[in-house]
């Protein structure tokens, strides 16, 4: 194969045309990935604190008579969540009432210590609900929720579309 100073000028240009356009479809994409990857982030956030003022809603009363069983199946109605990984109910001195997940997630949960609100780590969210009884707080209600299963659904729907476009593109500037 030639070096590219020893093709002719006609080559050169059509090469140069070409790698820009892949270069800048390249950036485009990214963007638009990252962009995407952030709302999704965001949107999960806020979908997350809408289920977790929900549920410690519904587990006030359990929280306030400390009854395990009651709380246990609040908590096994958020498996169905596929992001929701770990749930975790407390009473109001930081005594575990009911649990699901795995230890990594509940040592998560203690080590972050929230009171309230939620954190971002990369693809996992870290919620914590007070649950509140007539204006007190009787508890709180922690969830985990990992998006890394998304984020990898995201990625390939748009390294696909990477493929098509990138190569659509190139063939049209090549035959331009």
């Amino acid at each position: 194969m030639r070096n590219l100073r020893d093709r002719p000028v006609g080559q050169k240009i059509t090469f140069v045309i070409m790698l820009i356009s892949g270069v800048v479809l390249l950036l485009a994409f990214a963007a638009l990935f990252c962009f995407q990857a952030y709302t999704l982030r965001q949107h999960s956030a806020h979908e997350l604190a809408v289920v977790g003022e929900i549920t410690a809603h519904n587990c006030a009363a359990a929280v306030m008579f400390k009854d395990e069983g009651a709380a246990a199946q609040i908590l096994t109605g958020l498996k169905t969540m596929p992001q929701i990984v770990s749930a975790r109910l407390e009473v109001s001195d930081r005594q575990r009432l009911a649990y699901f997940g795995g230890l990594r997630d509940e040592l998560e949960i203690k080590a972050a210590r929230l009171k309230s609100g939620f954190r971002i780590d990369g693809n996992r969210i870290l919620l914590a609900q007070p649950v509140m009884l007539d204006g007190k707080r009787e508890g709180t209600l922690h969830l985990v929720a990992d998006l890394h299963a998304m984020t990898s659904q995201l990625l390939k729907l748009y390294g696909g579309i990477f493929a098509l476009v990138l190569a659509a593109s190139l063939l049209l500037a090549f035959l331009l």
